[in-house]
Parts: structure tokens; sequence; C-alpha cells
């Protein structure tokens, strides 16, 4: 007897098996679609050759006014911006200090430097002063980019310069700190900051000092300790400090380790954030990056790769998160009051269109609010309609007052419904919202109230709350779909397929990934691996060359004998698994006599696009299917299996 195999799309996760029929209990690397389950797509290295530094857990596209597609990512070593497939290290540098080198030791009393820190140096045999012939700055009318001539550099890409004494370039100053975009054999290319108007070889006879990256190994009262060698004056550049890779339990002693806190940054270490994975907030305040670490001040980094974020010095010293509204002003959510005193539920915005201006008065619309509802301010993000903040435990709405005295006024939308990390929630620009709430409660909001959304894998998915904040999520717009993840699992939302049932889109599986974004101006959906690779998803059929491991798993399902009783046994005789395919598909088939007893495992069969059919000749009174692909050039998607069954023998 020929029948259809029938399932639903699905994973099901948090009940039995028996009492998940035709729904799946397990996948990876599956979506939903038109209620099948399909493979997705894969990923290229979207920036060969580079690495991002540290963990990347934010993310932030947008366009210039010159069309130029832009990525800044947020690691926990600093802010890094993707430009036409190079990553190059816009890093925020702190005040320069004076030192000597006698090895690998830098004597500099009052020095700040914590171990792990990055630090430029120059002098003593670390760095060099480059050779340049007059005039060595090369611009080509149009172009933006200027080449350097510099013989036998030996330079790296991302090399921080130090330029003085250059006349102008194409009418802009290009003295001071200026890093490397790309290193030729006898060239370099920096980056102006507009386009040039002509054609033409300037600069005069500048000073060009070149510092070698050291990264600080241990630190004494007046010395510390870096990874090169010289012997004699130097001078030293920080960077940013690196922020944590892993939360820690507040309390305790040794907690954090000694030298590990963020001096010199402005950031206020005896706060929450101390204890906290970094993660960055990114914005865009016109065409200008706006970012902040969390419990850090606010830098700014306008659209030229050369040049480093600096500090914006009137804006709070301490931010937790941040956000541009449609009125051009830029939000600090649990911030330092004007006296300088952290409160983690404060709000501060600066005056419209103006980043330097945070101090209210009669003449501007700056001001500040607190929330009553929480312990502290997750996040929070503009839409058209207005702005939508979360605390731990309640979700509020602001919106524009016109009135300067109190620019905007918010409100509770809901309590018992707040945020487990920033980047745990997705907001569209209509207002539309989904997030994941304490206990692994998946929240949505389209409007009115949240609701709390049927999601049964949230078995599947553990957030570690001392890891909390290194969970995120991302839509995928292309499929009306969000994914949440934690640790190296994620749960993911076909939201199409779950209008007709609330039960129906979910699946599961792991990754590899700290930060993931939906199809944007780069013209693809970016993500980064662990291990700093940026990649480009949902293409190909494999993870940059290496196998794909797609699979789902359908629950035990009774195949009826003829009487309907289930006092028989059923033979499987055949299975016709209708299937979209490119390149090969597994199967297996696995068989019980009763729900205690061990699977009965048979397969896997190995099938094509010209043979979708198998004979498994298996007997049993449930039988579930597993399809699954592991190579490179893989791709499909499910279609209506049927199975040819017969009677048994009594069971």
């Amino acid at each position: 007897m020929l029948r259809h195999f029938k399932t639903f799309p699905g994973v099901v996760t948090d009940d039995t098996p028996y009492a998940s029929q035709g729904f799946a209990t397990a996948s990876n690397h599956i979506r939903w679609v038109e209620g099948k389950a399909e493979m997705r797509g894969g990923y290229v290295d979207a920036c060969p050759g580079f690495l991002v530094p540290g963990k990347t857990r934010s993310q932030r596209q947008w366009t210039t006014v010159r069309g130029q597609a832009l990525t800044a990512l947020g690691s926990t070593e600093g802010i890094f911006v993707v430009v036409e497939k190079r990553v190059h290290d816009v890093t925020p540098t702190l005040a320069s200090f004076d030192g000597t080198i006698q090895g690998s030791r830098i004597f500099a009393p009052g020095h700040g430097v914590r171990p792990g820190q990055l630090v430029h140096v120059r002098g003593g045999g670390v760095g060099s002063t480059l050779v340049l012939p007059a005039d060595p700055f090369r611009t080509a009318a149009g172009l933006s980019q200027v080449l350097v001539s510099a013989g036998g550099h030996g330079l790296p890409d991302n090399t921080l310069l130090k330029i003085a004494g250059a006349t102008p370039v194409d009418g802009e100053n290009v003295n001071g700190l200026r890093t490397v975009l790309a290193a030729g054999p006898d060239t370099l290319v920096l980056h102006l900051d507009e386009v040039a108007a002509s054609t033409a070889s300037a600069g005069g006879t500048p000073t060009v000092d070149a510092y070698r990256a050291c990264r600080v190994v241990s630190v004494e009262a007046d010395a510390f300790i870096v990874d090169t060698v010289g012997n004699g004056d130097v001078t030293v550049v920080p960077t940013l400090l690196p922020g944590r890779e892993d939360g820690v339990l507040p309390g305790g002693y040794g907690v954090g380790g000694y030298g590990v806190g963020p001096f010199g940054a402005n950031i206020s270490y005896d706060t929450r954030a101390a204890f906290l994975p970094r993660v960055w907030s990114l914005d865009t305040f016109g065409e200008t990056l706006v970012a902040a670490p969390i419990g850090g001040p606010l830098f700014r980094w306008d659209p030229n790769p050369s040049k480093r974020a600096v500090v914006v010095p009137n804006a709070p010293a301490h931010i937790d998160w941040l956000c541009v509204t449609a009125e051009r002003v830029l939000m600090a959510f649990g911030c330092t009051h004007l006296d300088g005193v952290y409160d983690p539920l404060a709000v501060r915005w600066c005056n419209v269109g103006d980043l330097d201006m945070w101090t209210p008065s009669s003449a501007n619309n700056a001001g500040d609010d607190r929330f009553g509802r929480g312990s502290y301010i997750v996040a929070g993000f503009a839409t058209d309609a207005g702005v939508v903040v979360w605390t731990d435990t309640a979700v509020y709405g602001g919106s524009a007052t016109g009135d300067p005295s109190q620019f905007y006024r918010f409100d509770t939308i809901s309590d018992n419904c707040g945020l487990v990390s920033p980047n745990a929630v997705v907001v569209r620009a209509d207002g539309e919202c989904w997030w994941l709430g304490p206990g692994n409660v998946v929240y949505g909001m389209a409007g009115g109230k949240p609701r709390e959304v049927d999601c049964p894998v949230t078995s599947w998915l553990t957030v570690d709350p001392v890891q909390a904040y290194k969970a995120f999520a991302c839509t995928d717009s292309r499929f009306s779909a969000v994914t949440f993840y934690a640790g190296d699992r994620y749960i993911r939302l076909d939201t199409k397929e779950a209008a007709a049932n609330p039960r129906l889109g979910w699946s599961v599986g792991t990754h590899d990934m700290t930060t993931s974004g939906d199809l944007s101006v780069m013209g693809y959906a970016m993500a980064v691996r662990a291990d700093g690779k940026v990649v480009a998803q949902d293409v190909g059929t494999s993870f940059d060359g290496e196998p794909i491991t797609a699979f789902v798993r359908f629950a035990p399902s009774e195949l009826a004998d003829e009487n309907g009783d289930g006092e028989f046994c059923v033979n499987l005789n055949r299975v016709h698994l209708d299937c979209r395919l490119t390149g090969a598909i597994k199967v297996r088939v696995i068989s019980k006599r009763w729900p205690e007893l061990p699977d009965r495992v048979k397969g896997p069969w190995i099938l094509t696009p010209e043979k979708l059919r198998f004979d498994p000749r298996v007997q049993g009174r449930q039988f579930a299917l597993e399809v699954f692909s592991d190579g490179t050039a893989d791709a499909w998607r499910l279609g209506l299996p049927r199975v040819d069954t017969s009677q048994g023998p009594r069971r």
C-alpha cells in the first residue's frame, strides 16, 4: 500500500518523541520553506587573508554619501572596518608617552598599560623612519586613496604611521597618525577624507615614522614587557585596552586577574560592565560611525580607514548602550549623569544633530530621564515609530514630544519581559521586534503589547547567566526568519510557517559564529566566526571548502496496519523520498516495535537525482526518517515522502 509519510514543518525538542509525531526532533543547518525542510547555503571567505582579532560580537553596515558600503565590527580587541574585502583597524589610540627600551622591557614610570594591550612603539631600534623622495604622495583624480612612494619599507598592512612636516595633499592636511591600508613592495596606500580633484604628486619633504605593533606581555610598577626587543629611547602609542572575551562572576578575591581592566579608556571598572564580555553598541550619525564598548566612552569615526576612531569629549564617560534616533539624536543608555555618577537606569541624549552638546539648556534639546522598572538598561533601538528600550525586566517605548524642555517621553509598554543580552533582539524599521528574554522565553511585538511566542525548542538553547551577553540574534529577511544564538547552539523561526500554527517553523542546530547579520549594503549576509574569519553567508554549498553537515530527523510515526487498530506490525518495503536535489543525500530508517525498545537503525542509503527511492525492508510499528548530507556540493529540499507498506505479523 502506497501512502504519504506525513511530516510537519517544525522541530520539537521539548516533548516526547511519541507526542511529537510528524514533527522533526533534531536538525542542523536547515530552514523551512513552504512547509518543507531545505538545506541552507554555506559561506565563503569575505575578506581573504584577513582575520578580525579577538571575538567579534557586534556589527553595523551602512553606506557613505559617496555610495561606499562599509561594515563596522566591534571586537574584544577594538573596532575594525571592512572596506572592499579588507579589514582595517580603526581602534582608538590613547595618549602617547615616552620611555626607554632595554631588551623587551620598556621603562616608563606611570605608564598605565595592562597585560594584553596593544601598543605601537617607535625608537630604540623598534619601528623605523622611512626614507622618502620629495613629494612622495601621489593622488589620482576621482579617487580617495593616495599612493606613498617608500622603497623597501618592509611594513605590513595596518601599520601606524606618524607623518610630520608634510605640505597639503590635494588641499588636505595629512600630518598626524595614519594607518596603512595596504602595503606593496615599494609603496603604501593611505586614504584621504575626500576624493582627489587632480592627479599629482605632493607633500614636500615630510618625516614619516613607522611604529611597530607590540603586545604587552606583563607589567611592573615602572616598566612593562613587550613581545619585541630594542635598546634606546622610544615613543609608545597605546590603543584601547582589550575587553573580556568571557564573563566572570562579580566579587571574590582575584576576580578579573591582575591588570585586567580598562585603564586609560575612561571606563568605570567598578561597575557591572567590568564582569561582562565586551559588547560594542554601534550606530551611524549621518555617515559617521558612533561606537561605545559596554561601560566605556563614546567614540566617533568619520569614514576614512587611514584614521582611528576618536573619543567624543563632552559625551557621558560611561555608556552601556547607544542608538541614534530618527531626529538625529544620539541616546546613551546606562550612563553617567552630569555629575559623573553612573546610573544603570539612566538615559541621556544630545542636542539635535550635535554630538558635542550634552548639557540641557533652554537653547537646545539635550536631556535625560530615568527608567523605574528593572535593575539596568540592556539595550535600546530606534524605529520609524520611535525608540524601544529594554531593561532586564521590562520594555519601554519612547517618542519625541517636540517640547525642548523634555524632548523625549518614555512610557512602560510591558513588565516581566526583559532582554537577556543587548544583541539578542531583532528590531525592524517598522517597529516589529523579536527578542530572547530570561528563561529562554522568546517574545514578539508588532505594535501593542509583547506576546510570548510558542517555542517548542527552548530546551535546545542554554543561556549561561554569566555568559548571557554573548547571546545574539539576527534576521534572514529573504525567508522572514529570526535566529537566536547562545553558546554553540541556535534556534531559528521561519515566521511564515508560524503564521498558520505558532508551533511550526522552528529548527535547531550548532554554529561557530560570534555575530551574524542580515542581507544588507554589502550584498550578502555577513558573519564572523570565532576564529575571526569574516564570511558571506548562505553562499555556495560548503563552509569555505569544508563539508556541511545538514540534517533533519523526524519523530517516530505510527504507520497503521490494514485494520487500523495497531494489532499487527507493518512492513516498510520501499521509500520514495521526493526531493529537489543537487549532489547526493543520505537517508536512515529507524524502526521500533515498542516505544521503550532501542532504535533499530538501517542505512544510510545514498540517493541521487537519478534515484530517489530505496527498499529498506524493515518491520515495526513506528518508523522515523533521518535525511542528511555531509559533502561540499550538496543542496536539497524535501518534498512529500511516500512509503510502500504491507501488513506484517501480529505484534
